[in-house]
Formats: C-alpha cells, structure tokens, sequence
C-alpha cells in the first residue's frame, strides 16, 4: 500500500535544528527586507511549513527550496505543486547546492545558516 502523506503539521525534529517561523507578520517583514526579487533565484534553506515559501513564490522570478526532512519536502510538493516558478529539493544544503552561471541568488532561511552552508555556498560560487 502507497504511502500517503499526512496533511497535519509535522511535529519539529530537534536532532535536524527544526524551529518553524510561525508569526505570518514576521515571515512578510523577512520577505519585504529582500527588496525587489522580481528578477531574482530565491535559495531558501530549510523552508519547513513554507510560510516564507508562499510569500516568496509570489514574489520571486524563481524559488529553489532545500528541505532535508521527507515529510516536510513531500508536503511541501503537494502544496506548491501548482506553481511554476518553484523547485524543491529534499536533500542537504551542502549536498545540493549547485550554483548556475549568470543566475542571480537571493539566500533566504528562516534559521541562522550554519558555517559550513554559508561556505559551501559561496565556494560553489566561485567555481560558477
């Protein structure tokens, strides 16, 4: 039997560093303090329930969303799968992180990206 993905919110992980942003108020300020992404790949780093997610897919040219919990990365197909300017990846920021040339990046992520992120990210960048 297939297994089916629950719609209830998923209980946070702490061995994965899961806090969820609640507050839609804090998510909007977030999202508006990136400026005019209109023409802009948004990497968002842990979208979780997606609250940045939904703001972003609005307002971006492009989304690429890396979720590394299954639960969460399938949940968050079925909620955007709808929209065309979105990606998500179910993997580990700094497995996946593939930056493409001529591509302008906006990093978003609810939670303080760790060191190791920030550097795999900017080395990727370099190479690009």
């Amino acid at each position: 039997m297939p297994k089916v993905v629950s719609a209830r919110r998923p209980q946070s992980k702490p061995k994965l560093g899961q806090h969820f942003l609640a507050s839609e108020g804090d998510a909007i300020r977030i999202v508006e303090a990136l400026g005019d992404v209109s023409q802009s790949t948004v990497l968002e780093i842990g979208p979780g329930r997606g609250i940045l997610t939904s703001l972003l897919v609005r307002r971006a040219r492009r989304v690429i969303a890396v979720e590394l919990d299954r639960v969460l990365a399938a949940q968050l197909r079925l909620k955007f799968g709808m929209a065309r300017n979105i990606e998500i990846i179910e993997g580990d920021i700094l497995a996946v992180v593939n930056v493409q040339r001529g591509e302008v990046y906006r990093i978003i992520s609810a939670r303080k990206a760790t060191r190791e992120e920030t550097d795999a990210y900017f080395e990727n960048a370099r190479r690009a």
